[in-house]
């Protein structure tokens, strides 16, 4: 999760890219000044989202909020690689045998 001043910044930058800086400010002003329900707002904001593509972009974000290891455990399921237990130095660095394992081989170091 962000911190407030980089969340409002990114939006602040969207909302400027996508209505121009005039018009950002403009809804801000009008967000401020009017007295509505947020969340009955919002409600409707996304009626026109196919249910896969909402979900697809939510598990996007998801993956983009969670620690670089549960993006690693995140990606692993994704891709149905079967949890094995692999050997390791004394550092903790696994050893992924190419043969035995090469889509997880090729995954992790991104062979192209």
């Amino acid at each position: 999760m962000q911190n407030s001043a980089i969340l409002k910044e990114k939006g602040m930058r969207v909302l400027a890219e996508q209505l121009g800086l005039v018009e950002a400010e403009r809804f801000i002003v009008m967000l401020r000044r009017e007295q509505f329900d947020y969340t009955q707002w919002r409600h409707g904001l996304f009626n026109d989202v196919p249910l896969d593509v909402f979900l697809r972009d939510a598990q996007e974000y998801r993956d983009k909020c969670l620690t670089n290891e549960e993006q690693l455990v995140a990606a692993v399921k994704r891709k149905n690689i079967p949890n094995i237990k692999l050997p390791a130095d004394e550092n903790g660095y696994a050893f992924i045998d190419k043969e035995k394992y090469p889509e997880l081989y090729e995954w992790a170091v991104e062979e192209e």
